[in-house]
């Protein structure tokens, strides 16, 4: 995952949705979730889909945005993890890949190149989440 450190992208209010992020390179999940919660997000990070799926079955009513990786060790396929979102359709599923992405599975609105520029995902991620209000 890449970031610039001086990176300049404004603080966002809370969201008021949760961003579920699922990678199983740990230390990449580490600096994605700090990012977001640095910068307001109500954000989750799995390991594995097998984790995040069971999280999103408990919980599905306040996710917002899913970002998976194309790739994972997970003993659970992109498919079989999509056809639990494609139930809810108003959860906004995106893939991230170190490989282009030349077509979108079905149920999957956006794709990423890896690495990621953070700054530019939370824009993107902010007004799908919403915000909660301030205290």
């Amino acid at each position: 995952v890449a970031q610039r450190l001086n990176d300049s992208s404004p603080l966002l209010p809370s969201g008021g949705k949760e961003s579920v992020f699922v990678d199983d390179t740990r230390g990449n999940l580490q600096v994605m979730v700090m990012f977001f919660k640095g910068r307001g997000f109500n954000v989750r990070g799995f390991s594995s889909r097998r984790e995040a799926l069971e999280h999103l079955k408990a919980n599905i009513a306040n996710v917002g945005a899913v970002l998976t990786d194309l790739n994972t060790g997970d003993d659970i396929s992109l498919e079989e993890f999509l056809e639990f979102t494609r139930l809810h359709p108003t959860v906004a599923v995106s893939i991230c890949s170190g490989d282009e992405v030349r077509s979108l599975p079905v149920g999957v609105s956006s794709a990423y190149q890896k690495p990621l520029h953070l700054g530019e995902l939370s824009q993107t991620l902010a007004p799908i989440v919403g915000k909660r209000s301030e205290d």
